[in-house]
């Protein structure tokens, strides 16, 4: 009984996108205040660079769960406006909810730190505001998701059914 329980649960409760494969995304350069957009470009993410020499600055790779910026076209400092960086959000809003970003130990970047990040659900931002890059110089994002299984409607109704007729079929066994 209780295996056939569990499996209907399996069958009918689908589980939410963990990550970033397979969605569109767009990406924005801000520069220099978040209220203006100095370059954007959308992509699909999935095998390979989804954005090569960006804005004539970097190549930027996303996968399911990182985000890695790398390598740099030149060394050189990002000015100290207010907003020097960018923001990659989810173009159709079909990506789980991001609720935690973090810097991977992959980076180089000196004087990155979480300060400097910032993210919502469906965005994750960075400001290199003042900072120095050279060729070398990587920043690698690991990004986590609220991945929850979220049962659909239908699913919630066939699993009632489905829990139905194992209670008739048991009350009929035993009569």
């Amino acid at each position: 009984m209780k295996k056939m329980i569990c499996l209907l649960v399996c069958l009918f409760v689908g589980s939410a996108n963990a990550g970033l494969i397979g969605n569109d995304v767009l990406l924005e350069y801000l520069f220099p205040d978040t209220s203006t957009i100095y370059g954007s470009a959308t992509a699909t993410v999935g095998a390979g660079t989804e954005f090569t020499n960006f804005v004539n600055h970097f190549d930027l790779d996303v996968d399911d769960t990182n985000i890695t910026v790398n390598p740099f076209s030149f060394s050189s400092s990002f000015s100290t406006f207010s907003f020097n960086g960018w923001v990659l959000s989810d173009l159709n809003g079909t990506i789980d909810d991001i609720v935690n970003v973090t810097i991977n130990s992959a980076t180089n970047m000196i004087g990155l730190d979480s300060s400097r990040l910032t993210f919502d659900s469906n965005s994750i931002g960075i400001n290199w505001q003042g900072l120095s890059f050279t060729t070398n110089t990587i920043v690698s994002l690991d990004v986590e998701f609220d991945s929850v299984p979220v049962p659909e409607p239908l699913s919630i109704a066939l699993l009632g059914l489905g829990l139905a007729g194992i209670g008739f079929s048991r009350k009929n066994k035993n009569s």
